[in-house]
């Protein structure tokens, strides 16, 4: 057993407890991870042991794919083949520590974001009394002391940050020189070969990037400037419009000069403090209008539940008492209503309904995808947060009843069939893919089928592929298999899986190309034969 297999095992356990990414759906290997946690490890021992042969046969696959950010912006995730994306986070995992050690210390109350701190029984690789709302809170704080509040945000980070950089600032941060020349080599190769680029989605590169900001932050802090940040979001406190402009020119140079990075323009605000105490989530609570009142306090509410927790139940009965405060649907048909939803707000509400009653969450589905009128549905205004309106869905589409489940298949079979734009955009598309999968009807099938062919994207047409397979829809699986040699990695692991369906049929087809199947192929192969076996194909999706 190798010293690097105790960071191997806190990046399995992390993406088993939280998944790979905050963009994707959590891909079918997690669950593998889950079931053959310790075959999982060997696995990647292999990969640790013999890196430039992996690296040769097995290159690095990754997708990336657009995420709406807001009613009109866009950026790209990046989806990690999960063996390589967990062992890139165990690589990073393996000099956190010492990464955290050379951050500006916590205690400054300076920076938010992404503290690493391992939480061996939760599997959290940050440090959670660190976070938005935290950060927020902070410059609340900072605000009623200074008259004038800089806000701007570094433009386009993550696409931008330099390879040399991010290694430079490793080296300075870590004397583990190997784990710092792979990490380097797979942000080559993910990056398809050029030097710039994190993959956005994954913890590997926050903590990543949290470094490469670090030397900035320290700067600011030996000039005595005022701040505190969370990712690539910095709030500057000043005593004049004149100190804020030069803080800001500062800050610009500093970002430009030392890390090749730039302040968005169109972000950024100069404002007195009480304009900016306002316009914060938690700023504002003299405000007089009860529904702000209300959303205020809803915000501040901790929603989080471990159903692992030993007060679990004790902890699940206290939040359903929390939320009996608020009107939750009403509150959601308010935002509904408007032409632009408060979309943290929202996505707080939505997050909420699978803790209501079954007569409120069905109350809550009727409104989600209610008409607003004759040319749009409630869909559309509800588009910015569409990836939650469908992980809702997921959560409690087993327990709905079948005029409330009818009504999302109907809802999505629509946006499918005539090409809308919400499920243009391909993360909105996985996301309805993953729920049309519980959608048995023929009629599914062919809004899926008229998707996959329209899709170019791989990671999108497996996950097509795995639906038609839950609907047991054997014709279409079997013909797939001729084209398996044409297939992507991607698709090809999917086809894989979806064979089972088929009997006899699978099976020999099966063992006619096993042979040159990967090791992480062949491990899926296996666990998903067990599982098959003992379970049929039950609710993958």
């Amino acid at each position: 057993m190798s010293k690097f297999r105790q960071y191997l095992k806190k990046s399995v356990e992390n993406i088993i407890a939280h998944g790979d990414t905050d963009i994707f759906p959590f891909p079918i290997e997690n669950l593998l991870f889950n079931d053959k946690q310790t075959e999982t490890i060997d696995l990647l021992e292999k990969v640790h042991s013999s890196f430039e042969d992996y690296l040769s046969e097995y290159p690095v696959l990754h997708e990336k794919a657009l995420q709406a950010v807001g009613y009109h912006g866009f950026r790209y995730g990046t989806q990690i083949d999960p063996l390589w994306n967990a062992y890139f986070l165990a690589l990073v995992i393996s000099i956190s520590d010492e990464i955290e050690t050379a951050r500006i210390p916590t205690s400054k109350k300076k920076v938010f974001s992404y503290r690493y701190s391992y939480d061996k029984d939760k599997k959290y690789l940050f440090d959670r009394e660190y976070n938005w709302s935290e950060f927020n809170k902070r410059a609340i704080e900072l605000a009623k002391q200074k008259p004038v509040v800089l806000k701007c945000d570094i433009s386009n980070f993550y696409p931008s940050v330099y390879h040399h950089r991010i290694e430079n600032a490793l080296r300075k941060a870590t004397t583990n020189t190997e784990s710092v020349k792979r990490i380097v080599k797979l942000l080559s190769k993910i990056s398809k070969g050029v030097s710039y680029g994190l993959p956005v989605g994954g913890p590997a590169a926050r903590i990543l990037s949290e470094l490469l900001l670090n030397r900035v932050d320290r700067l600011l802090l030996s000039e005595g400037i005022e701040f505190c940040r969370y990712a690539d979001d910095y709030i500057i406190f000043t005593d004049s419009v004149e100190e804020a402009y030069g803080n800001l020119i500062y800050l610009c140079e500093k970002l430009t000069e030392n890390e090749g990075l730039a302040i968005q323009k169109s972000k950024t605000q100069i404002m007195t403090s009480s304009e900016f105490l306002s316009l914060s989530e938690f700023g504002n609570p003299n405000d007089s209008n009860e529904d702000n009142i209300q959303a205020d306090n809803f915000l501040k509410l901790r929603l989080f539940y471990d159903p692992y927790s030993p007060t679990a139940d004790t902890d699940y009965d206290d939040l359903k008492s929390e939320l009996e405060k608020f009107d939750i649907v009403g509150m959601l048909g308010k935002e509904i209503s408007k032409s632009r939803i408060n979309q943290a707000l929202t996505r707080r509400l939505i997050n909420s309904i699978k803790y209501l009653s079954p007569q409120q969450r069905k109350a809550a589905i009727y409104s989600l995808f209610g008409q607003r009128d004759e040319a749009k549905s409630n869909l559309d205004v509800l588009y910015p947060v569409f990836p939650s309106v469908m992980l809702l869905c997921r959560s409690i589409i087993s327990d709905l009843d079948n005029d409330s489940r009818e009504l999302i298949f109907e809802d999505l079979r629509n946006l499918l069939n005539n090409e809308s734009y919400i499920t243009k955009v391909p993360i909105n598309l996985m996301y309805a893919v993953r729920i049309l999968a519980h959608d048995k009807s023929e009629e599914a099938d062919f809004a899926l089928i008229k998707a996959y062919k329209n899709q170019v994207n791989p990671v999108i047409t497996s996950e097509i592929i795995l639906a038609m397979a839950q609907h047991d829809s054997d014709y279409w699986i079997s013909d797939k298999l001729k084209s398996f040699s044409s297939l992507s990695r991607w698709e090809k692991r999917s086809l894989l899986i979806s064979s089972y369906i088929l009997g006899d049929e699978g099976q020999h087809w099966r063992d006619k190309v096993k042979g040159e199947l990967p090791d992480i192929d062949t491990l899926l192969i296996k666990w998903f034969s067990e599982r098959f076996n003992s379970n049929g194909w039950g609710t993958l999706l």
